[in-house]
């Protein structure tokens, strides 16, 4: 299919899943940002953000439009929003809380507490011209030709043949994990497509436990948050890697804390068992969804045990 400006915005290019690091003289390799995905669009009257599902974001990230009012119109970014946590690091549920805002109030707040940097790792279009059915180094070219006004927008370095040392650096610094991207591949607008792979890092974090799931009168599943400013921002739930006693001694210690909920975004689950977060838990998990929760968690200890 053939796109025109007339189309905007467009649904963006997926990755597929690669499994482990490789080398490959005809593949190019990117840090994988662990943020929102966001394409930005410079319209005749002005630049709009449009995340993945098409939902418009122009309103919860001002200062990130300001900053690419430089871009000719019929151009158009793809690329993660990003927010840095406490060690210089990407913090997904940080961003989050930017990019849930939804009342000017709200978004005025966490526009002053949460900065964002927006990394740009491909272009379509470019002062009207489509460069989505480019080979991948040609638009790079074209990428690492633009100027940006701020700081906050970085184009994404690329690195030619040597995945395995990158996959190696990133996991050393505990990012997400990298991209596999082939050359002389084109933009493949709303396809997801092996040309572009992610292969990700677990990622440890640790969190408290805030309420919990039970079958048949035993807890099977934790609910699980860490503690921000304003609460306890749920981030999923876990039962892998809790051992049979372990589980007996949850339901000992939950029986005598029990509580109101203590999330701020409160799970769905119908029969969620809430109590008092108090008990820590160290878990490692595979990647955050787009909605801000755990993928694949496990459990790999209770800081302190249990008592």
């Amino acid at each position: 299919m053939i796109y025109s400006l007339t189309d905007w915005p467009v649904v963006p290019m997926e990755f597929g899943a690669g499994k482990t690091p490789f080398d490959d003289p005809d593949t190019l390799f990117q840090v994988k940002w662990d943020g929102v995905r966001c394409l930005a669009y410079s319209y005749p009257d002005g630049i709009r953000l449009f995340n993945r599902k098409l939902n418009e974001r122009t309103a919860q990230y001002p200062e990130l439009a300001a900053s690419l009012c430089s871009l000719g119109p019929g151009t158009v970014l793809d690329g993660e929003i990003v927010a840095l946590g406490a060690e210089g690091k990407p913090d997904f549920p940080r961003v989050l809380r930017r990019d849930l805002a939804r009342s000017q109030v709200r978004i005025g707040l966490a526009a002053k507490s949460v900065a964002v940097h927006y990394m740009v790792f491909d272009i379509l279009w470019l002062n009207g011209e489509a460069l989505y059915p480019l080979p991948i180094e040609q638009r790079l070219e074209r990428l690492y030709g633009l100027r940006f006004q701020s700081n906050f927008i970085q184009a994404v370095e690329s690195v030619q043949e040597s995945g395995k040392a990158l996959f190696a650096a990133v996991d050393a610094e505990g990012l997400e994990g990298i991209v596999a991207k082939k050359k002389g591949s084109v933009y493949r607008i709303g396809q997801r497509t092996e040309d572009w792979q992610k292969i990700k890092c677990f990622r440890d974090i640790d969190a408290v436990i805030g309420g919990f799931l039970e079958e048949s009168g035993r807890v099977r599943s934790l609910l699980v948050g860490i503690p921000e400013e304003d609460g306890l921002l749920y981030i999923g739930s876990a039962a892998s890697g809790v051992k049979q006693r372990e589980w007996s001694l949850l339901k000992n210690i939950f029986a005598g804390m029990p509580g109101p909920c203590p999330f701020k975004n409160k799970p769905t689950q119908p029969d969620a068992r809430w109590v008092q977060p108090k008990v820590p838990v160290h878990l490692r998990f595979l990647e955050y969804t787009p909605e801000g929760v755990m993928r694949a968690p496990a459990v790999v200890e209770f800081p302190g045990g249990l008592q």
